[in-house]
């Protein structure tokens, strides 16, 4: 594979990054989970997400203890970023300018 179809495979495959921004996304961030048990998400730290400016997330992985909460509690009150492919949310978030940090409870 050459570098310049790496490179558009990789900017093809970011678009796939949700978005779950709103309280109203809470279901739809917990299906999503429950479908890519295997993936990652952050969570912002500074509202970024909505307003394109620079700012901080947390790295976790689905499976994280953080987010093993009563049924009743929104998971989506901070937004978050999700992505099957831990590399490729890496690089969608240092893409808009963003500081990443890694749970220390999971390690992702």
């Amino acid at each position: 594979m050459t570098e310049d179809h790496t490179q558009s495979q990789l900017q093809e495959e970011e678009t796939d990054v949700k978005l779950f921004l709103k309280p109203s996304q809470d279901q739809e961030f917990r299906d999503w989970m429950r479908d890519n048990s295997n993936g990652f998400y952050l969570n912002e730290r500074k509202k970024w997400f909505v307003t394109n400016r620079k700012g901080t997330a947390m790295m976790h992985k689905v499976s994280c203890k953080h987010l093993m909460d009563s049924q009743n509690q929104c998971t989506t009150s901070s937004g978050k970023a999700a992505h099957p492919l831990q590399e490729r949310l890496i690089h969608w978030a240092i893409t808009n300018d963003n500081t990443i940090s890694l749970c220390k409870t999971c390690k992702p």
